[in-house]
């Protein structure tokens, strides 16, 4: 009895418990076995798309320093201006 209380308060104590009773089901039923296999092998295509798109998305960028009115048109007076469009930038 001792060396069963020593096993389970080990902390791989758990995982070995589990893989038994996994083993014994699939044992005792075989089309588990099969359907779990048929899950995992279609499930690793899925998840190299994710890792690769996880790896190479891209990446936010940085927002623009505000422009100032006198940085492009400081010859120009507002006040007399009604309509004024600045396109392109950098």
């Amino acid at each position: 009895m001792e060396l069963v209380k020593d096993f389970l308060s080990k902390k791989w104590a758990k995982w070995v418990i589990m893989g038994v009773a996994v083993i014994i089901l699939f044992i005792i039923f075989p089309q588990l076995f099969f359907a779990v296999l048929v899950i995992v092998l279609s499930a690793i295509p899925l998840a190299i798309v994710y890792i690769y798109y996880r790896k190479n998305k891209p990446k936010p960028q940085k927002p623009a320093n505000d422009i100032e009115f006198n940085q492009y048109c400081g010859a120009l007076n507002a006040n007399e201006m009604r309509n004024l469009v600045i396109s392109g930038g950098n």
